[in-house]
């Protein structure tokens, strides 16, 4: 009896360890996004553009860049991304690094949902249409008109 009650207690304490260390696994929530770790390149605002998103950290947060070319190929804006559970964060900046909102400013897109193919916000969409193409669906405010643009990406390698 009392090797039984030993052995019992010495898997329940088993039990509880694996749960604390691997628990996290288990919890999807936070990584429902991180299909859009890595570079996606493709277009957008009648040039081409370029995303890098980080993988998720412990708390489900990612970080991008993103780099607009115009038609000639040069850069002429540039986009600090922080993506979490509660929206999309951006910081706008010019070609020569100055910001587009004030120093403390930034623009967040509320999210809406997220899922293993899709991240819905009030007025962006990313949508994974296949393994490697990306369809990212933005709504804008252009002197009281709302205007789309749709960027289509593929997935690329990283470069050296």
């Amino acid at each position: 009896m009392k090797k039984s009650l030993v052995i019992l207690v010495g898997l329940v304490v088993v039990a509880m360890a694996t749960l604390a260390t691997y628990g996290s696994i288990f919890d999807n929530e936070k990584y429902k996004y991180s299909w859009l770790n890595g570079r996606w390149v493709g277009d957008g605002f009648g040039g081409s553009s370029e995303s890098i998103w980080s993988a998720p950290s412990e708390d489900g947060t990612m970080v991008g860049v993103y780099r607009h070319f115009d038609a000639e190929g040069v850069a002429d804006f540039y986009q600090f991304l922080v993506l979490d559970s509660e929206g999309m964060h951006i910081k706008h900046f010019s070609s020569e690094l100055v910001g587009w909102e004030k120093k403390e400013d930034h623009v967040t897109f509320k999210m809406i949902s997220s899922g293993d193919n899709k991240i819905e916000f009030e007025g962006l969409v990313y949508e994974k249409v296949s393994g490697n193409e990306l369809k990212v669906t933005l709504q804008m405010n252009q002197n009281g008109k709302i205007v789309t643009e749709v960027f289509t990406k593929r997935r690329a390698k990283l470069l050296p």
